[in-house]
């Protein structure tokens, strides 16, 4: 078996630009840990702040179906695998599946982030019509929110589509108990640092709480956030690390905080791995986090303000015993993320097509 994998993903042992590219990544080695063959093609990187063409280079993705070509002789054991943005490369997306199509390569669209239905009904005829046959065209659909079940089925009038549940996914989770022993509560976030994602809520939350909470900022920093923010004696910024030094950085830390406001919130890559190791989501009602906590940590509305991030955590700290509601983070995560579980299931999927 080959896989070929388009999408955003994140360089092999570099830190990841966002969820997206870290997801792939990780999924792409868990099926390289399998021995299957996996050829990459990744989406160009946009530079916003350097790059004065912006979104153009995504021309390049226009390419992409002549590189199916070659394995038209091996189309048998071969299956193409392609997480697009539909925002703006659903032209392009659907040549490449319909290469395929023609070629006769088998083809996963994999419908990742909570923004899809949203770009569908809010786009352009042509959008909706593009993203219609992509579905149309793609052997199988994988989606990481179950809401997308049905709506492909009913609103895109694809009920005969074949369609798997296929969640962000984190290795094993290792609690380590991360309750720190000297009464100060080291507080983290780990992720693009953007407005969107609630940085300005988590600021304000660290000086409301003082100084016996500290907050951990890992990631790489939007250009339109003030450094001048992080200027507080309990927060602390640590620029962006690759996995193996994020884990470490994060293993004395208890609460994992997410104001998240963004639009095209889905299961967030961040949020699944902080659970995984023993973190305790302190939350917005976004996206898809309630799925993915569950009854773990705290579900907070998506308009809360700092004060209400503020009482949450200490109610917390004063109602629950913390080893406890770490243990259960893990266990959320190991039975319903487990990329052991979930990638064996993929690939019956694939071999279902």
């Amino acid at each position: 078996m080959k896989i070929i994998y388009i999408g955003p993903i994140a360089k092999k042992n570099k830190p990841a630009a966002g969820g997206f590219e870290a997801a792939n990544r990780k999924n792409i080695q868990a099926l390289e840990d399998r021995d299957i063959s996996v050829n990459e093609i990744c989406y160009p990187e946009v530079n916003h702040k350097f790059d004065p063409f912006g979104k153009f280079i995504y021309i390049k993705t226009f390419i992409y179906p002549i590189l199916l070509v070659p394995f038209i002789f091996r189309r048998k054991e071969v299956y193409l695998h392609i997480t697009p943005l539909l925002r703006f490369l659903y032209l392009p997306t659907f040549i490449t599946l319909f290469t395929a199509y023609l070629l006769g390569i088998k083809s996963i669209l994999d419908i990742r982030a909570g923004s899809f239905i949203r770009y569908y009904n809010k786009g352009s005829k042509i959008r909706r019509f593009f993203i219609r046959q992509c579905v149309k065209y793609a052997s199988g659909v994988c989606v990481e929110g179950t809401p997308y079940v049905d709506f492909i089925k009913n609103e895109l009038n694809c009920f005969y589509k074949k369609i798997h549940y296929f969640p962000n996914l984190c290795d094993n989770g290792q609690f380590l108990t991360n309750v720190n022993k000297k009464d100060i509560h080291k507080i983290c976030y780990f992720g693009r640092i953007t407005k969107n994602k609630g940085v300005g809520i988590m600021v304000e939350t660290m000086r409301i709480l003082g100084d016996k909470f500290q907050l951990y900022l890992y990631g790489p920093v939007d250009n339109t956030i003030d450094y001048n923010i992080f200027n507080h004696s309990n927060i602390h910024y640590e620029g962006s690390k690759n996995i193996v030094e994020l884990k470490k950085a994060i293993s004395d830390k208890s609460f994992f905080i997410f104001p998240s406001i963004h639009e095209g919130e889905g299961q967030s890559n961040s949020l699944i791995e902080a659970m995984s190791n023993g973190l305790i989501p302190i939350v917005s009602n976004n996206g898809f986090n309630k799925d993915v906590i569950a009854d773990c940590g705290y579900l907070l509305p998506i308009n809360a303000n700092a004060d209400d991030y503020a009482n949450a955590i200490k109610k917390f700290i004063q109602n629950k015993d913390l080893v406890a509601e770490q243990i259960k983070c893990v266990n959320q995560i190991i039975r319903h993320h487990n990329i052991n579980k979930e990638i064996d299931k993929l690939l019956l999927f694939y071999k279902s097509l």
